[in-house]
């Protein structure tokens, strides 16, 4: 197909150089050094300029073929670079303006950190006591509710805890029908007072052993209907792992068959919508960043995995003091992770917005858009409409955009929602001119 188009468009081009040979021709000058740029290679007509490049003025003085200005045109006006937006969209919060400010011009610093879960919030879950799984309720990456049983353990302690428990209830039965008898003895003057108060003794003491009892199988993770339902020959020592929290298992090391131990985690739950990133720092880098100063600083994060992102943070702890081997300070970044697509474990890179000693004419990076390579903006010319200028953009820190040359009267933008308009353009170019 290209190699048709390849023969055809010289073969089009002398023909309609034929057709139009009478008409009168632009006798507008151009001069050669602009001669290669004004002519389109293969095309054989000549280019117009960029609708970044010619002045405001000149944009909304187009006409279009259908007798209108083009600006006001709907399917022209792309033509001038311009869009329309009603103020609907601006009083809705679909759009907003920007003004041109003068910020304190941030200075990155660049550093490499691992990615881990937010610890405050997930949960790991561990079995108390020595034993061995004995069935796995969930899988990796289930939803599941607070409560919920995740894994069961099979436990000699815990059978010993649910036998002494069934004892302590069995002997306080025992003893609550003695306390009764000895009441009734009281009341008929047989029993004296001494034999009753001891019989009032014994009965809360084996009351006391039976609540012992019972703390320890809820310490164990058995619910109350579970220690309730328990009966004699049920002391198998099942011991279940409830989730603290609802959340998502974000990792699961149970295995049926296998040993455990307290201290190991056998589960993890938790919500990953934000991680941490921990970082070295050093020494050298410190002074910017001590006292209360490193709190809140904005931070940005790449991954390998989504080359060409970048994903906002906030640093939100500094070590108070520095690891005696590597000389370096710990630093957290959080990272929210809405569209999960960080992972914990993933190495990043971390640039970090150390304050700056010089004051940049800057927008929201919102406001600042591309086509071609080229940068520019949207600013209002007149009443919903909106045409592009081009800017140079320079450093980038923490959502502002510092702009490099830009002119003066450049003061409003169109900050949050700018690629709407950017689609409207660029959706009219489509297929606008030859077709290529």
């Amino acid at each position: 197909m290209n190699g048709m188009k390849t023969i055809w468009q010289p073969l089009l081009a002398l023909a309609l150089a034929l057709c139009f040979s009478c008409t009168e021709k632009d006798q507008r000058p151009v001069e050669a050094s602009n001669a290669a740029a004004a002519t389109e290679e293969g095309h054989g007509h000549e280019v117009e300029r960029s609708d970044l490049d010619r002045p405001v003025a000149e944009l909304l003085a187009l006409d279009c073929e259908h007798n209108m200005k083009t600006y006001t045109c709907a399917e022209c006006r792309y033509e001038a670079g311009v869009s329309c937006a009603p103020a609907e969209l601006f009083k809705d919060g679909t759009l907003r303006m920007a003004t041109v400010e003068r910020r304190m011009a941030a200075q990155p610093l660049e550093l490499t950190g691992e990615l881990a879960f937010d610890e405050e919030r997930v949960s790991h879950v561990s079995a108390v006591v020595s034993g061995v799984v004995r069935k796995t309720l969930v899988r990796l990456g289930s939803r599941v509710a607070r409560g919920q049983v995740l894994v069961e353990v099979e436990s000699a302690e815990a059978a010993e805890a649910q036998e002494s428990f069934l004892q302590a209830e069995a002997e306080a039965a025992l003893v609550q029908r003695e306390s009764e008898r000895v009441e009734e003895l009281h009341r008929q003057g047989i029993a004296s007072e001494r034999e009753l108060q001891r019989g009032r003794q014994e009965l809360e003491l084996a009351r006391l052993r039976v609540e012992t009892a019972r703390g320890r199988l809820s310490w164990l993770g058995m619910s109350v209907d579970a220690v309730r339902g328990l009966k004699a020959g049920d002391a198998r020592g099942l011991v279940p792992l409830r989730a603290p929290e609802a959340g998502t298992v974000l990792a699961l090391h149970a295995v049926p068959g296998e040993s455990v131990h307290p201290e190991e985690s056998l589960a993890t739950v938790g919500d990953s919508g934000r991680l941490w990133v921990w970082c070295d720092l050093y020494e050298r880098d410190l002074a910017p960043l001590t006292g209360r100063r490193a709190e809140g600083m904005a931070a940005e994060l790449h991954v390998q995995a989504w080359p060409g992102e970048s994903f906002p943070g906030r640093v939100d702890f500094l070590s108070p003091s520095l690891d005696a081997a590597t000389r370096t300070a710990r630093l957290r970044v959080a990272v929210e992770n809405d569209g999960q697509r960080l992972m914990a474990g993933m190495f990043a890179r971390v640039k970090l917005f150390l304050p700056g000693d010089e004051k940049v004419r800057a927008v929201p990076a919102a406001a600042v858009l591309e086509d071609e390579g080229r940068a520019f903006v949207f600013v209002p010319v007149k009443g919903d409409y909106f045409v592009r200028r081009a800017v140079r953009p320079g450093r980038r820190w923490d959502g502002w955009v510092e702009l490099l040359g830009a002119p003066d009267s450049l003061d409003r933008v169109v900050g949050e929602g700018a690629f709407l308009l950017k689609s409207d353009v660029l959706r009219s170019k489509m297929g606008a001119g030859c077709a290529d």
